[in-house]
């Protein structure tokens, strides 16, 4: 059990824990979600960019829906690129660098994570694509040389675009709830005569 900074354990939150992520669209979400099942047999994850990592919250669901679409509100899309395949060796995490859009993650981080959704994380911020978690110490290196291998061989582009963002919560070890979900309106061109 990993004790956080505002009195709450993890494994002993009662309201249950919520993030708000985005989720990674086909195509190039399905060859990743393929891809962390590959590296991790079982997961079932879908392909994501965490904007605020899981955190118990003391505040009511609906508290915690209305603070997120009242923060969310007036947010634009952008694209997000992602980088090489990196390891955080503290929690033997490999990832997904980003090598475009981490200013904007960062904001909206920043942005979120006020009011009701307010939080002290864990880790200290970092924006990425999670692709295989708890990995043991003997497998490391053999699983990042085929994660490398398997990114250089996408055929679908590093590229996508942040247009949906996903208030969630855990509702069990391996599965995660839809609490709301909020679509950034996409910009309007206006011809002139």
């Amino acid at each position: 059990m990993e004790p956080s900074t505002n009195g709450h354990q993890r494994g002993r939150c009662f309201t249950g824990f919520y993030a708000v992520v985005s989720y990674v669209p086909e195509p190039l979400g399905g060859f990743l979600d393929n891809l962390r099942a590959e590296l991790v047999r079982g997961c079932r994850l879908r392909s994501h960019v965490t904007i605020l990592p899981p955190r118990c919250l003391p505040a009511s669901p609906d508290d915690v829906a209305r603070e997120f679409e009242r923060r969310s509100s007036g947010l634009a899309p952008f694209d997000i690129g992602l980088g090489d395949v990196q390891l955080f060796e503290s929690t033997r995490v490999a990832y997904l660098s980003l090598a475009q859009g981490r200013a904007e993650i960062e904001d909206l981080h920043r942005r979120l994570n006020g009011g009701a959704l307010a939080f002290q994380d864990y880790f200290p911020f970092h924006p990425h694509l999670t692709i295989a978690q708890e990995i043991g110490p003997g497998h490391v290196a053999r699983l990042l040389g085929l994660a490398a291998r398997k990114w250089r061989e996408c055929p679908h582009g590093r590229t996508f675009s942040v247009q949906n963002l996903t208030l969630v919560r855990n509702v069990s070890p391996e599965r995660w709830e839809t609490v709301s979900e909020h679509v950034m309106p996409q910009a309007t061109l206006l011809r002139t005569a």
